[in-house]
């Protein structure tokens, strides 16, 4: 036969073999759709790391098998178009029950999901008989929910449950650190990392070795520069507000901008720009040009000696890796040294860490209840520590230990508050500015004093837009909650007795306040020039 037709008829034959794939697959949802004793739950996420692929087709087995009737899909969808396929599915109206969420717009959930507040106030029924049965859903979760992915204070609701908690750490192939640096320790300060890359890319030179020290990408190179550039803002914080204990929001920190209270010329945001640029050397190369799956498939295949990646990473490189993998934290520059060390104060603390990878009630589940009922299985002690351990994350539920191979990524409580974030302001509008301009900064021909003064230029105007956005939207969550604030104060007057009534009232009432003067304080200082 010739080798023509046999290719014809091998792809013809993959075709129908395909095609009947498919066919038997609608057959099937059909089939359980049309079946009235079958109740489905589809959710949907974006992690395709085949041990939490896994880990959310086990969970899902394990509540299958102790609820007959209940079948639980799981869907999972490439980051790359999951934002696209987000959005799609709300509006064509055909969105799973639980979805995995990208989007923290206000209008957005409050249109399109279902608030879980009712839910979160009241125990986890999956926790009985354990030491936490007695606690509210909400403060089973090692952060009590106090985050903006689970809790939108625009909206005075919870809307989303997560099932994990992330850092970010170096993973290292321990087999070629062993090889070319010895038994020299992982790095305790920023300058030990530079020390230690620049010993790896000697080494690996002698040995005409064709690895790099510090392999990164874009994705991941923000990550490093975040971290590095917040450490130099850490007494600026005491200046600016008083005390290096203050929480310091995205919006507060722009505004502040605004208000000329920081600049360019401020000397930490000075030295967080030079820290910025300088560990960009230590890079590879191009790093600039690689994704981050091309960046885990290079370390994966023994190309460098470290990537400084999230805790979410370390399951996947445990299964695939064909060395042995270490772990160590990314050191800021060491108090009071020269090269970096005159505005920090210490390693940052992980105290603050939010739990993660939050799943939200869509308006179009049939099932919100055993939706809902899923969440408590999936997040209860019991649910979670199965979940951890196959998907190798960090539990996000108190009392639920992280494994012996994790315990290096749980966060460090040990630490001061690292300072304000400006590697990005955290601010959509402000954020492209800065990152479209970064070259300036990180280009072979960069330099920080380029990069400054490009964002002199640019970089009020976006901080102004961003802050007029919000305060827009804060205007419309005001006048929302003023006919929630005056439906509650209906209700009492016909049941005065409802102390859970009596209670939401006043928290919204205070909220409704807060809300209220933080606009007002923001209209106000926007309307003074940026000078």
């Amino acid at each position: 036969m010739k080798r023509e037709n046999l290719l014809m008829i091998t792809g013809f034959s993959l075709l129908i073999l395909t095609f009947a794939a498919a066919s038997l697959n609608i057959w099937r949802r059909s089939a359980n759709e049309a079946n009235p004793n079958q109740q489905i739950i589809r959710l949907a996420h974006w992690q395709l790391e085949p041990p939490v692929r896994k880990a959310f087709e086990q969970i899902a087995k394990v509540y299958m098998a102790e609820h007959p009737g209940v079948t639980i899909e799981i869907i999972a969808v490439p980051e790359r178009t999951y934002a696209q396929w987000f959005m799609t599915r709300l509006v064509g109206g055909f969105a799973p029950d639980l979805i995995e969420m990208r989007n923290n717009d206000s209008a957005i959930i409050s249109r399109y999901f279902i608030p879980l507040t009712d839910w979160i106030e009241k125990p986890n029924p999956y926790n009985a008989g354990n030491p936490i049965a007695d606690f509210s859903w909400r403060n089973t979760f090692i952060d009590g929910l106090d985050n903006d992915a689970a809790y939108h204070p625009q909206l005075l609701d919870y809307y989303g449950v997560p099932v994990s908690q992330f850092t970010n750490r170096f993973i290292y192939n321990r087999t070629l650190w062993r090889e070319l640096l010895g038994n020299t320790p992982p790095p305790k300060t920023y300058a030990e990392l530079v020390e230690v890359c620049q010993r790896f890319t000697a080494e690996a030179k002698k040995s005409t070795r064709k690895v790099v020290p510090f392999l990164s990408s874009v994705y991941h190179a923000n990550a490093v520069y975040q971290r590095l550039s917040s450490s130099q803002t850490q007494k600026l914080t005491t200046q600016l507000y008083g005390s290096p204990l203050h929480s310091v929001t995205n919006n507060e920190f722009g505004l502040d901008y605004v208000r000329n209270r920081w600049s360019m010329d401020t000397p930490e945001i000075v030295s967080g720009l030079e820290i910025m640029r300088d560990v960009s050397t230590l890079f590879q190369p191009g790093y600039e040009a690689i994704s981050r799956e091309d960046c885990v498939f290079k370390f994966l295949q023994g190309g460098a000696l470290m990537v400084y990646t999230g805790s979410w990473d370390y399951g996947s490189f445990e299964d695939q890796a064909a060395f042995d993998l270490g772990v160590f934290d990314l050191p800021v520059p060491a108090p009071g040294t020269s090269g970096y060390g005159e505005f920090v104060l210490g390693q940052p603390s992980e105290g603050s860490v939010s739990t993660s990878a939050t799943f939200s009630l869509t308006r179009q589940s049939k099932y919100p209840e055993i939706a809902v009922d899923f969440l408590q299985f999936l997040t209860s002690q019991r649910g979670n520590r199965l979940f951890a351990e196959a998907s190798g994350w960090l539990p996000a539920i108190v009392g639920v230990e992280p494994s012996n191979e994790l315990k290096p990524f749980y966060p460090q409580l040990k630490g001061v508050r690292n300072g304000p974030e400006f590697s990005t302001l955290g601010l959509q509008n402000a954020g492209r500015v800065i990152g479209n301009e970064r070259n300036k900064l990180l280009g072979p021909n960069g330099t920080v004093e380029a990069y400054r003064n490009s964002l002199k230029a640019n970089l009020g105007d976006a901080i102004r837009e961003d802050l007029t956005r919000a305060v827009i939207q804060q205007n419309k969550v005001v006048q929302r909650q003023d006919s929630v604030i005056a439906a509650f104060s209906q209700e009492l007057r016909t049941t005065p007795e409802n102390e859970r009534l009596l209670s939401k009232l006043r928290e919204n009432e205070e909220s409704q306040t807060l809300l209220e003067t933080l606009t007002a304080w923001t209209s106000l200082n926007l309307a003074e020039p940026v000078r």
